[in-house]
């Protein structure tokens, strides 16, 4: 995980949401999404990714730097493990998002969604691969506690102006949208997918928050907005694009 020192004070009147009651099952849902998300070996060095479609891992871009290939360990339904060989076919520092090509790799795909300000608050699920049972990752719950526009890209975080993500509204593609969780993601899970309780990914975790007004913050977490995901993943894979 990337460490950033952050200051949310002039972010939100209300800087921590309330838990939402939600009645899916933890166990359910892990049993449901778990093979969807595989881990991603380069040079000694793991992160997570997940299925996007069934030939793409979507991951970030500091987990495959300066690889052309890497190696991806896909759950079975046999509680087996699959080694396959994956080929970075495009990435981008700014979003800290890289698109890896494994043909019918076998995971299977998530769909995705995108969040506004008003979704603070909603229950979450992340699955990755700092610790887990063998062969299969692990998962953590917890709740979005924020979400919002930012300038600039994903490590300007700190030190960019914020705004608000509302319904319905177009925004400049400056702006760069983020979610924050408090799912305690630790190294060994960048990449991986925030879900919500519908089975969307509604963000790709990247970074741990590390103080909030000066202040000491633990098991706080900021994911890339699908925004910038979807936008990102339609131009990779339309005409020109590197995601053939």
């Amino acid at each position: 995980m990337i460490e950033l020192e952050e200051d949310l004070r002039n972010l939100l009147k209300e800087p921590y949401a309330t838990p939402v009651a939600n009645l899916a099952s933890i166990n359910d849902l892990y049993e449901e999404y778990k093979k969807s998300v595989v881990k991603i070996e380069y040079q000694g060095s793991s992160g997570t990714g997940w299925a996007i479609s069934k030939n793409y891992i979507v991951t970030n871009e500091h987990v495959v730097t300066g690889a052309n290939s890497v190696e991806i360990f896909i759950p079975s339904e046999d509680g087996k493990i699959v080694k396959k060989v994956g080929f970075v076919k495009s990435w981008d520092e700014d979003s800290d998002l890289a698109f890896i090509k494994s043909d019918n790799h076998g995971a299977v795909p998530l769909k995705t969604k995108e969040l506004t300000s008003e979704d603070a608050g909603i229950s979450v699920i992340q699955i990755g691969y700092s610790t887990g049972v063998v062969n299969y990752p692990a998962i953590r719950q917890g709740i979005v506690v924020s979400v919002f526009n930012q300038m600039g890209a994903s490590g300007q975080y700190g030190s960019a102006q914020k705004y608000q993500i509302l319904d319905d509204k177009n925004y400049s593609g400056d702006l760069f949208p983020v979610v924050v969780v408090d799912t305690g993601a630790d190294p060994g899970d960048s990449g991986g997918p925030i879900i919500d309780y519908e089975g969307n990914v509604v963000g790709v975790i990247y970074a741990q928050v590390q103080s909030v007004g000066g202040k000491r913050v633990i098991g706080q977490q900021l994911a890339v907005g699908m925004k910038e995901v979807d936008s990102y993943w339609k131009s990779c894979k339309g005409a020109g694009g590197a995601c053939d």
